[in-house]
């Protein structure tokens, strides 16, 4: 007769673990692979570039399991920006948002909040930015995790880029990071993305905690408490916002 033979193999958690980088230019110098500063061979992926909100494809995010997104800096960077710019942005990118989550619904969907520039004028529109994204992210259905800790770029005293961690790539440019500060960019990716691992809940909003401790680098909670919003001004890039 016929002999079958089967062999059970245990397939290592990596497999699992794809990761894409989704982003403008701040995401440019971040290296795959196994090294130090770089994502980690624990993180096989890709990395991929858009430049603006518009130019994103969310059909390129079908296949990944953790799947980063940092945009909005050349939206918002144009001097004659108003409000009114600043809120169909975050539209647009809600939007974008959405599509990755319904190609994708099983993913961990991960969004950087825009970092922090060395021009207070963009920052204003950054800051603007940043609250609509948290803020309405936070109670909306599209499932993300908002990453925590880039309270780490900014200088308490002047709320710009921090100068150690700016690395202008032109006269005039106040949106780049040196190595010092891709490296900590990397760093924070990386504790986000094993910190969903670690976690038995699926990807949450703001994992249950104020935005005064999303916003300062603390760790997730297990508890509900943190879901009130602070009251308090954080000393961050991303502005608490206040409700009546």
């Amino acid at each position: 007769g016929v002999r079958y033979s089967i062999t059970f193999r245990r397939v290592h958690w990596t497999n699992f673990n794809s990761t894409l980088l989704y982003g403008d230019s701040n995401f440019g110098p971040i290296q795959m692979g196994k090294g130090k500063g770089r994502v980690g061979k624990s993180t096989p992926g890709l990395q991929k570039f858009a430049a603006t909100v518009e130019d994103i494809d969310p059909t390129i995010c079908e296949s990944y399991q953790n799947i980063v997104c940092m945009f909005g800096t050349n939206n918002l960077k144009l001097q004659k920006t108003t409000e009114d710019d600043v809120l169909e942005t975050y539209k647009l990118y809600k939007g974008k948002l959405e599509q990755i989550r319904t190609l994708n619904p099983n993913c961990k969907l991960l969004v950087c909040p825009v970092l922090p520039t060395r021009s207070e004028s963009i920052n204003k529109n950054i800051f603007c930015f940043n609250n609509y994204l948290i803020s309405d992210l936070r109670t909306s259905s599209v499932d993300v995790h908002v990453v925590w800790g880039l309270g780490e770029f900014v200088d308490r005293h002047s709320e710009v880029l921090k100068t150690s961690l700016w690395g202008p790539h032109y006269e005039g440019d106040h949106l780049h990071l040196n190595p010092e500060g891709t490296r900590l960019l990397v760093r924070l990716i990386k504790e986000n993305i094993f910190s969903l691992r670690r976690s038995k809940r699926p990807s949450s909003k703001v994992d249950g905690r104020s935005y005064r401790a999303v916003l300062q680098g603390a760790p997730p909670s297990g508890g509900q408490a943190g879901r009130r919003v602070s009251q308090q001004r954080a000393p961050s890039h991303v502005r608490v916002p206040t409700r009546s």
